[in-house]
């Protein structure tokens, strides 16, 4: 869906439909994305298409082809993630996370290359064109666009489109997952090697062997934060 949109608004989309998920040949084919790589794992979660209520291994798959089985790994958007991530190595990756921070969303943002030349004069450390993904607590698209300010002069203006918009929900997540827990839906949990996982990045921190730096409640976090960052790259601001 997110692929048809960018296309009705101009831009190119290369789709691999079902890539094999045990080389990044098949992701890289259409070469380096200018923008991103997006992940999906179908048209259905793929733990649910490939076994039933009883954990049994379907012998179909209806969203493949033929209905022939083993076409998508297990758990597809990790394993297809992979992949982007070897094929393109280069292209970093950060996430902001924490506590108390000033705002609490979801959102994920794409930031276009710069153009050659700066013809703004903005420096390597100003906000350029970047496309933005809200998932909580609303849905919504939005484009930062850098432009010419009309009249005389090369002042820039910074436009702003926002679209698909749609009102979150009330629910708060601990509530959710009561009310999963309570239901007997285990979909919003984690499983158990995934909680292993996240132990194992936690560990060095609790046994000293990584530095622990402290940050005032309602700032964005420690100024070492920024040493993460790609040279010249800026921290996205989500309340703008």
């Amino acid at each position: 869906m997110i692929g048809r949109v960018l296309e009705a608004q101009g831009y190119r989309v290369g789709i691999v439909a079902q890539p094999d998920w045990r080389t990044p040949a098949d992701v890289a084919r259409l070469g380096r994305p200018r923008l991103f790589a997006g992940v999906t794992s179908g048209a259905m979660d793929s733990m649910v298409n490939h076994y039933t209520a009883h954990k049994r291994r379907r012998s179909d798959d209806a969203y493949t082809p033929g209905g022939l089985a083993g076409r998508r790994p297990d758990r597809a958007v990790v394993a297809y993630a992979r992949r982007c991530r070897e094929a393109f190595a280069d292209v970093p990756i950060v996430i902001r996370v924490g506590k108390a921070l000033p705002v609490s969303v979801t959102e994920v943002s794409f930031q276009f290359r710069r153009p050659p030349y700066d013809i703004f004069g903005l420096g390597r450390g100003a906000a350029g064109n970047a496309l933005r993904f809200r998932i909580w607590p609303e849905t919504a698209m939005g484009l930062t666009l850098i432009g010419k300010k009309p009249g005389a002069g090369w002042q820039p203006q910074v436009e702003e489109l926002a679209f698909a918009q749609q009102p979150g929900s009330d629910m708060r997540p601990y509530d959710r997952l009561i009310g999963a827990a309570l239901d007997g839906v285990r979909l919003p949990f984690a499983r158990q090697d995934a909680v292993e996982a996240a132990w194992r990045v936690v560990d060095p921190i609790l046994d000293g062997t990584v530095p622990v730096h402290p940050y005032a409640r309602g700032s964005w976090g420690p100024k070492e934060a920024d040493a993460l960052l790609p040279e010249g790259a800026a921290w996205h601001d989500p309340a703008t």
